[in-house]
């Protein structure tokens, strides 16, 4: 997927492919490998050739939707700076607030630099699902659930859109030990297989256990990096629901296709 990924940054696609954007572990990505897919995955930890911070790649990507070579896509981009744990007393200082949700004035440098990044990169991704509704390309968008994200401006205005629908999913009611919620922005899915929350607290809902504290470490690597990838099973029902979707869309274009035929307007 690595090499792949490397080769087609510097060159129009000729394939159909699904692209999985900001891939840390890559484990969604697997997955769609293993149910047949050729998959694209960028991640800046293979190289500076992988940053989505450049508009050079942001076009590239862009320009594989736009020119029908994507069949669906995945990005769950960078939280760091749409976290709500820094407005809680005792964290490092906030970076926004409900009032200035694109980022709190007065920030130091580096908070400031942070701050801009992230709304580089969430415009770039809303620009991304936007070119998807218009190609009718299924799309999923994923940050945690209490995010800021979901609340900006450009995001706001994208969840209004026809065909697109924020749902949650807790980490535990997929087997892991935390709960961890997160939030799935979908276009043109069905998003029933994947909206599981626990209802517990502070037990689980599912197992019936307490939620381990995202807090701390285990063997030297702290818990909220060991809780970042999605769980093996939901990774498999995002690839269902985004392949059943790409078939559905396809069908209905056939449909419109031959009701064009039927009444000659194509010839």
């Amino acid at each position: 997927m690595r090499a792949a990924a490397t080769a087609l940054t510097q060159r129009c696609l000729k394939v159909e492919v699904v692209v999985e954007l900001f891939s840390g572990s890559c484990r969604w990505s697997r997955a769609a490998c293993l149910a047949g897919e050729f998959v694209i995955s960028l991640d800046l930890r293979f190289g500076a050739e992988h940053d989505l911070t450049l508009r050079r790649l942001q076009n590239l990507v862009l320009g594989w939707v736009q020119g029908g070579a994507v069949k669906y896509l995945l990005a769950g981009f960078p939280c760091r700076s749409f976290s709500r744990a820094r407005n809680i007393p005792g964290a490092p200082p906030a970076l926004r607030s409900g009032e200035f949700v694109t980022g709190l004035p007065g920030l130091r440098p580096a908070d400031a630099a942070n701050v801009l990044e992230g709304n580089g990169l969430l415009q770039f991704v809303v620009r991304l699902a936007t070119c998807c509704l218009r190609m009718r390309v299924p799309a999923v968008l994923e940050n945690p659930w209490t995010s800021w994200a979901w609340e900006m401006p450009s995001m706001s205005g994208l969840r209004r859109r026809r065909d697109v629908r924020l749902v949650r999913s807790d980490f535990c009611m997929w087997g892991m030990p935390w709960k961890k919620s997160t939030g799935f922005l979908a276009l043109y899915c069905d998003t029933t297989g994947i909206e599981r929350t626990c209802c517990g607290r502070p037990q689980c809902s599912r197992s019936g256990r307490p939620h381990i504290q995202l807090r701390g470490t285990f063997k030297g690597t702290f818990l909220t990096h060991l809780a970042e990838p999605y769980p093996r099973t939901l990774c498999n029902a995002l690839v269902r629901m985004l392949q059943f979707s790409h078939m559905h869309l396809q069908s209905t274009n056939l449909d419109r296709l031959f009701c064009r035929l039927n009444d000659g307007s194509v010839l």
